[in-house]
């Protein structure tokens, strides 16, 4: 190597040294960039979806699927998703490790979250040692509201954007092209007061259909037609989707055998009682669907025969009734629903009816919407409060730092004035009066103002402990497929008195992991609110500024939080959501209720969890049974293992829409008034937007359409719309609603648990009914449309 041994020579020699030392730097730059990109160029990512057919809905899961390949053979890899959260602080989660295959591909599938409408969500692929080997971005955007923005076109091989719908209108999605939903879709999309109402989104294969149950998580209805080709895996997220409230639209003719054989015929079969053999029938009438649809248009089948689903079970609810079975009938699935055509809706006749776009009308809201167009542009009438859906109201229950204890800047000020006119006098009459040194007054006088600062702060302070926290819980017990079943969900919101990062997680009660084991999913994610103020999901994004990161993992053993930013005396609202069956033969519920002919609830039912249930009421078709005023104690509380009866006596029986509206009789003293006329009254309570009773807020969730939806409440049910089910008590279930002592999870912070400060606990049972069939022929069809969705 070229040297230089003398001073002088290094005086020449020293330029010619540095510019070969700065050559061989940029040389060992450029191949150390090189390298990177090749390995970065090794992973190629062949397919990547990213929602339901690239759309979503902030607070809502949304699911991923990544196939790789290019890796290292047995090298463990997972996804890392970051996507903004309510508040604008970003939010990474990490899911779906999984080890690379002999051949160095790799399958990645899994749900995270977004919490705004508009931003940036970072896909990453890390392997063991958290480098990250891809890298992937997105950016989300809200989807127009008359359904015309289309995607941009792609490209590159990957998806560039995601159309982010908000939670208010019903979401439809389909697989295929099926007749008559873009009809649907134009046909609300063209009215100003049915455009917000519904959304269709349609995938190109069953093969995309995800494979987890809180990848449905952003839709509201799945329509199926015809064809059964799913894994079972997708048919077991069909069935948890269904169970947690969604509505499974289904019609099949000659394809009676491929349902049967589809993972979720069998648990679809039995509820209808479909024959295992002989399962379809030939009819040329098709008049009774016809009928069905208002001022449908004629359905004809040209005297073609027209395969037939048989389903001649009456125990669901009869929507269509042909001359010897039903043609579209309705069950009640856990808290959703499932309505099943016997006819093909995608084949002929029925894929060149006019009228078909109105039978998906009618089957999805149960009827025309364009009485709701007025109602849906209306405002609701406390959103300058912030307040536009129950949910809110609802969130405010379980807020840790609630409004009513915060100080405002009134509370201040009159403190200073209180303070200003106790030190005055005080301070005079102790160093004039009593020392007769005024010069004190220089020490007295600071030695009171901050006396009255740590009065303020220590003895009128809302929060005493390190953490403060407040839930709101909610219990869903139901029998499904000969199991019994439950879902837990607890609303809470974690307060600190001071700015840190902490380690969060959730514990579920004693008496759930006693029962369910380790069967089931759980979820932990932080929650949201559908409006447009500061932490709400719709609120426009800003400059990104001073933004804080949160890590999320899920783990085998359940979510946590690994670094959460907590602000001081701030509050972060969490959703803990637990799904699992009884094992080891617990029993939960016990029914042997039927509803007999004149609609009255008969037989007992009683529960077996652990503590008693108070403040119920039991709900079943259009009547609410409660105890009267003059019930004795012991029936306002069901204790486990108690039978429960109408015939105990005691109960009070009541129209639902009285009792939800607060309607009473009162008396209306009148001197000349005659003695012909009713001296009584009826008057309504209006619904008290204020209150933060979580029982009166989740009956109205639960009851919303019954009660009269937002002509009454004046608010919307849109983010609480699958808890609705004034369908599930019109069908063959019951629902009983009350009080239980007992929380259904815990926070721990640092792995320490925290006492919530108020905890509240509501429960559902919905329970199975028997109904009673007539031996009079039914009428071979009905135009009066069911029950609103």
């Amino acid at each position: 190597m070229f040297c230089c041994t003398s001073p002088r020579e290094n005086r020449h020699c020293g330029p010619w040294l540095r510019l070969m030392r700065l050559a061989i730097a940029s040389l060992a730059v450029c191949l150390t960039s090189a390298t990177t990109v090749t390995q970065a160029q090794v992973v190629q990512v062949h397919s990547l979806q990213v929602g339901l057919a690239s759309h979503g809905q902030p607070g809502r899961w949304l699911p991923i699927k990544l196939q790789a390949s290019g890796l290292a053979a047995g090298e463990t890899v997972h996804l890392t998703v970051s996507a903004p959260d309510p508040r604008g602080d970003l939010s990474e989660s990490t899911f779906a490790e999984q080890v690379v295959a002999a051949d160095g591909t790799v399958e990645l599938e899994g749900v995270f979250m977004s919490g705004r409408l508009e931003g940036s969500i970072q896909l990453g692929l890390r392997n063991a040692a958290g480098n990250m080997i891809w890298q992937h971005e997105i950016t989300s955007a809200e989807a127009s509201a008359d359904n015309d923005r289309q995607l941009p076109p792609k490209t590159a091989s990957l998806p560039q954007q995601l159309l982010m719908n908000r939670q208010t209108p019903v979401t439809l999605l389909c697989v295929g092209k099926q007749a008559g939903l873009a009809e649907l879709s134009a046909m609300y999309s063209a009215d100003r007061g049915t455009r917000d109402l519904l959304r269709v989104l349609s995938l190109d294969s069953m093969l995309q259909l995800p494979a987890m149950p809180r990848g449905l998580d952003s839709i509201d209805v799945l329509l199926l037609n015809g064809d059964w080709t799913i894994n079972e895996a997708q048919g077991a997220a069909i069935r948890e989707w269904v169970l947690a409230g969604g509505h499974l639209v289904t019609s099949c003719g000659a394809e009676a055998d491929a349902l049967l054989r589809s993972p979720v015929g069998p648990w679809i079969q039995p509820k209808f009682d479909i024959p295992e053999t002989g399962n379809t029938l030939q009819t040329l009438d098709l008049t009774a669907i016809q009928n069905f649809v208002l001022g449908a248009v004629a359905l004809q089948t040209n005297r073609n025969p027209v395969t037939v689903l048989r389903m001649p079970s009456q125990q669901p609810k009869v929507l269509v009734q042909s001359i010897s079975d039903p043609l579209i009938s309705r069950t009640a699935a856990g808290a959703g629903v499932i309505t099943l055509v016997a006819v093909n809706l995608n084949n002929r006749p029925l894929d060149k009816w006019l009228s078909l776009p109105q039978l998906y009308e009618t089957l999805l809201f149960g009827g025309p919407q364009s009485a709701r167009s007025d109602q849906a542009r209306s405002g609701g009438r406390i959103a300058s409060v912030g307040i536009t859906d129950l949910s809110t109201q609802l969130a405010a229950v379980s807020d840790a730092v609630p409004d009513g204890q915060r100080w405002s800047t009134w509370h201040v000020m009159l403190l200073m004035v209180a303070l200003l006119v106790f030190v005055g006098p005080f301070d005079y009459f102790l160093v004039v009066r009593l020392f007769k040194a005024p010069r004190l007054t220089w020490i007295t006088l600071p030695l009171f103002i901050a006396a009255g600062c740590l009065f303020a702060i220590r003895g009128l302070s809302t929060q005493y402990s390190d953490f403060t926290t407040r839930q709101v819980g909610l219990l869903d017990v139901f029998e499904d497929a000969g199991e019994q079943r439950f879902r837990a969900r607890t609303w809470s919101s974690l307060s600190a008195r001071e700015s840190r990062y902490a380690h969060t997680s959730t514990q579920d009660a004693v008496w759930i992991r006693e029962t369910a084991g380790d069967s089931g999913e759980r979820s932990l994610m932080w929650s949201g609110r559908i409006e447009n103020i500061f932490g709400g999901m719709y609120r426009p994004g800003g400059a990104g500024l001073g933004q804080l990161v949160c890590q999320h993992i899920e783990k085998q053993h359940g979510p946590e939080f690994t670094a959460l930013p907590l602000l001081a005396d701030g509050s972060t609202a969490f959703l803990t959501d637990r799904r699992g069956s009884a094992r080891n033969g617990r029993t939960l519920i016990r029914s042997s209720l039927r509803l007999s002919a004149n609609a009255l609830l008969e037989g007992a039912f009683s529960h077996q969890l652990p503590t008693s249930i108070t403040n119920w009421v039991v709900i079943c078709g259009n009547r609410i049974y409660s105890p009267s005023d003059r019930a004795e104690d012991q029936l306002r509380e069901l204790k486990p293992g108690e039978l429960w009866s109408r015939e105990t006596g005691g109960i009070r029986v009541v129209e639902i829409r009285d009792f939800l509206r607060g309607v009473r009789l009162a008396a209306t003293p009148n001197e000349n008034t005659s003695r012909s006329r009713t001296t009584a009254s009826q008057p309504q309570q209006a619904w008290d937007v204020s209150s933060r009773n979580a029982l009166d807020i989740l009956l109205m969730a639960s009851l919303y359409e019954a009660a009269g939806g937002r002509s009454f409440v004046q608010l919307r049910n849109d983010a609480l719309r699958r808890d609705e089910l004034s369908d599930t008590i019109g069908l063959n279930h019951a629902l009983l609603m009350g009080i239980l002592k007992d929380p259904l999870a815990a926070l721990q912070v640092d792995d320490q648990p925290i006492v919530a400060e108020d905890s509240v606990t509501v429960v559902r049972l919905l329970l199975p009914v028997e109904r009673i069939i007539q031996d009079t022929p039914q009428a071979e069809t009905s135009i009066t449309p069911p029950a609103a969705m």
